[in-house]
């Protein structure tokens, strides 16, 4: 449990991931406020739906753990070195995923 903790505060695409939904929230919220439309049940649906996320990411990464899987194969080459990542699980390829999902929420509000 103390590796699984130290590689899911050790992961910079789970920083990335986090960063992304702290500014969807903050920015959804003032959006809310500037068209004075609180809706208890949108924000409890988004709660829900980012609690699902970091859940689905530690599950994954705890997969990762067990289970070595390098996904760099399904990605362009030029994105690999770009990215400079040697390994690429199925923790960190969701979560790029859940950031990407994360960056149009937040260009929408």
């Amino acid at each position: 449990m103390r590796d699984l903790m130290l590689q899911f505060s050790n992961n910079i695409f789970i920083e990335i991931l986090m960063l992304a939904i702290c500014a969807d929230t903050l920015l959804g919220v003032l959006r809310a406020i500037k068209f004075r439309q609180f809706n208890s049940s949108v924000g409890i649906d988004g709660a829900i739906r980012k609690v699902a996320m970091v859940v689905s990411v530690g599950i994954l990464m705890l997969a990762d753990l067990l289970i070595h899987v390098n996904l760099l194969a399904f990605i362009p080459e030029e994105y690999v070195h770009d990215l400079g990542v040697q390994k690429l699980g199925m923790c960190e390829f969701f979560c790029l995923l859940f950031t990407a999902c994360e960056c149009l929420s937040v260009l929408k509000n």
